[in-house]
């Protein structure tokens, strides 16, 4: 999962698109994304 091209392709830019992730993440209460160091 690349979340810079997602974001391009959203007209954002990608600490953006990770802050709405991590958002909602808190709002529904359950990680999406596994996260390590390097990926996603």
């Amino acid at each position: 999962m690349n979340f810079t091209i997602a974001a391009e392709i959203l007209y954002i830019t990608q600490p953006v698109l990770s802050r709405h992730i991590k958002v909602l993440e808190n709002e529904i209460g359950v990680k999406i994304f596994m996260r390590t160091r390097q990926s996603v």
